[in-house]
């Protein structure tokens, strides 16, 4: 079997069984926690998206592309982004901690945000990113599985009632700590020699390098993290929980998402020397995430209110509309994705970070003004609405910085969703099965027509597959 064809089962294999075993998770805690506590636990775990992002400024993309492309960066090892990533995931728990003080006072909530930030030691600690430079696919999938497993029987053995939230964080921490001790002794297989160390200007260095990256990737994790806080802050942590539970349902189809990243962004970082190979790979990456993509998006819409209350129960019914407005959010994602990874490949993270610029700012401003006016559903739509505003940003940027027209892609792709919209909205009084195969079918069928993909794709996949 081809590395890719191993690759991609490993990536698919380890982030299909880390989103079921937290999908499990999750509609546990919604179930047995109820919408406020829910609620509080998903403004925790925004919290600690922001305090681990800023413990590693950038520093998971810059050391994937810096072990994929083989090259030293003045001589940078594993082992010294490992060291200055923990020594900031300690700082940023202190800081976070007393900033929610602040916000919360000495409180139940207090204690469940801060017990959260507390995982952002573990998180940074965890040398993820070392084994996705490496292609190591199949050790990065043990190491993420080993980080849900454990987060599933830590749930299971603390949290039984509504005002166990703060023993959800606790379990969090402890998931955190298994995939990081497992993370770090593959490293070490890898590398036995390296060291955990890391003089003053070594630092300056590394952070030097990877700082563009890094506030990429806070504007980019603040459309994950913020609307959550923003919901939480204007309506309630009731609220918030319903808003939570949604985005929970959206981000579970985001393992698309991941795989992809986890297979591209190493290969695109490798042949981004060599234009006519690296055209070729990123058209072809584009035109699968989203063969796949649109389908489930529409599906999705559909069907959200089945889909809601098969998860969590009738008590969450109202977050139903919240998923049908948040799910095109996960096509924009993944469109945004290939925009991204093409973005690093070329070394033009300036220009992702302009983009993200703007595009945050729309989102942010968005929000605020959709919550305030239409609740939760607002929300969502300014999610998905912000996300868009970022696909034609990127795409004009990869346009002008590369010469690649792959808003043309986006252009067949869009059509061949506009006929299975209107096979669906024909076929509403048929049964679900029914409506969901001829709707499929019109896809494909308008996709061929359009030559979003061709034969000439399938044979390529083919060979790269077998």
């Amino acid at each position: 079997m081809k590395a890719l064809s191993r690759n991609l089962l490993s990536a698919t294999g380890s982030d299909a069984g880390s989103r079921v075993l937290g999908f499990l998770v999750t509609a546990y805690l919604a179930r047995v926690l109820g919408p406020s506590s829910f609620g509080l636990m998903s403004i925790g775990l925004s919290v600690l998206g922001y305090a681990f992002l800023f413990s590693g400024p950038g520093l998971n993309v810059f050391g994937t592309r810096h072990v994929a492309s083989r090259s030293s960066v003045q001589g940078i090892r594993a082992g010294e982004i490992v060291f200055l990533r923990t020594v900031l995931g300690c700082v940023m728990a202190i800081l976070f901690s007393a900033g929610s003080l602040v916000a919360f006072g000495w409180s139940r909530d207090w204690a469940t945000i801060a017990l959260f930030v507390v995982a952002t030691i573990p998180m940074a600690a965890a040398p993820d990113w070392f084994l996705q430079g490496k292609s190591a696919i199949g050790q990065l999938a043990v190491a993420r599985l080993s980080m849900y497993v454990a987060y599933l029987v830590l749930v299971v053995l603390l949290v039984h009632q509504p005002t166990d939230a703060p023993w959800s964080a606790v379990a969090y921490t402890g998931g955190s700590c298994a995939m990081a001790i497992i993370a770090l002794l593959f490293m070490r297989s890898w590398e036995p020699t390296t060291m955990l160390v890391l003089t003053p200007s070594r630092a300056r260095t590394i952070v030097r390098e990877s700082l563009p990256l890094g506030v990429s990737s806070l504007l980019a994790q603040t459309i994950v993290n913020a609307p959550v806080l923003i919901v939480g802050g204007i309506l309630s942590t009731t609220e918030a929980g319903f808003f939570g539970s949604a985005l929970k349902l959206v981000f579970f189809a985001l393992m698309l998402d991941r795989v992809f990243y986890l297979l591209f962004l190493p290969a695109a970082s490798r042949w981004a020397s060599e234009p006519e190979r690296f055209h070729m790979i990123v058209a072809m990456g584009l035109k699968i995430v989203l063969l796949i993509a649109i389908p489930v998006t529409l599906f999705a819409m559909a069907y959200a209110r089945t889909l809601t209350v098969m998860v969590y129960g009738d008590g969450y019914a109202s977050a139903a509309p919240i998923v049908a407005a948040a799910m095109p959010y996960f096509a924009l994602t993944v469109v945004n994705t290939v925009m991204m990874t093409v973005l690093y490949a070329t070394h033009q993270e300036r220009a992702f970070m302009a983009t993200l610029v703007y595009g945050t700012t729309i989102l942010v401003a968005l929000c605020i003004g959709l919550t305030w006016i239409m609740g939760t559903t607002g929300g969502g739509i300014a999610l998905s609405l912000g996300e868009l505003a970022m696909v034609i940003g990127l795409t004009w940027r990869v346009r002008k910085l590369t010469g690649m027209h792959l808003e043309r892609i986006l252009y067949a792709y869009l059509l061949a969703a506009g006929g299975a919209m209107l096979v669906f909205w024909l076929a509403a009084a048929l049964p679900m099965v029914v409506q969901a195969i001829a709707g499929l079918a019109a896809f494909f069928i308008t996709l061929m027509a359009v030559k979003g993909i061709t034969l000439g794709d399938v044979q390529f996949l083919r060979q790269r597959l077998t």
